[in-house]
């Protein structure tokens, strides 16, 4: 076979698929977590996703509705303001500022091995293979229904909370794996410099090793 036809071949793949490189991740229960409706305050068990430089927590909330366009994404909420914004699908990128339906990500007492890792588009495949990764909900992505993981990054010393999905590789444009939405509404796509929440980041195998503290708890605090 000519190099010239394996181009091809390879552009092809990129251009109509979804170009998923990894096998199906190992079975994950999600013993640690859970998500708890909100009810007008920061229950005591929510988890923090980052400190900004002011010493403000961030935490992890995402909406549910109840009417036909039922779905669900991660994203920020604080103490500060109680509220979330959240984008719809409904192709518009509309932006509203939601109090009502909401749920937090809590966590049950101490939860080791739990927490975020950096990582970036190119890196997904390894760390998702490594780790179970914290489901946030179901969102869109490339005109697609996908599951959304939990994931932050850190901009100008402020901590966002926003959806990660398996990463989508095209030839003529860039699929962002991150989605988020700051403080006054703005929606903002990356490709690097962020995290996802996760855990048991290991094999069962390499957990029972003398090294289980190196090899499960290597999570960034």
């Amino acid at each position: 076979m000519s190099l010239f036809v394996v181009l091809i071949t390879a552009l092809h793949f990129l251009s109509f698929s979804d170009g998923y490189l990894w096998t199906e991740h190992k079975e994950c229960d999600p013993r640690y977590h859970y998500w708890q409706p909100f009810c007008d305050s920061i229950p005591p068990q929510a988890y923090v996703a980052g400190v900004d430089k002011n010493g403000l927590k961030k935490y992890i909330a995402r909406v549910m509705t109840p009417d036909g366009r039922s779905w669900s994404a991660p994203t920020t909420i604080s103490k500060d303001s109680l509220h979330i914004f959240f984008t719809w699908p409904d192709g518009k990128d509309s932006v509203e500022k939601i109090t009502d339906s909401v749920e937090i990500l809590c966590v049950y007492g101490d939860a080791p091995g739990f927490g975020f890792r950096d990582t970036e588009k190119v890196e997904l495949v390894h760390t998702k293979l490594a780790c179970c990764f914290v489901e946030g909900g179901v969102g869109y992505v490339d005109g697609k229904q996908v599951v959304t993981y939990v994931g932050r990054t850190l901009k100008d010393g402020k901590y966002y909370v926003g959806g990660v999905s398996d990463p989508i590789w095209r030839l003529w444009y860039t699929v962002h794996p991150m989605r988020y939405i700051d403080e006054v509404g703005r929606d903002f796509s990356i490709s690097q410099d962020f995290d996802v929440l996760a855990y048991d980041c290991c094999t069962k195998n390499q957990c029972k090793k003398p090294n289980r503290a190196e090899c499960c708890y290597d999570i960034l605090k």
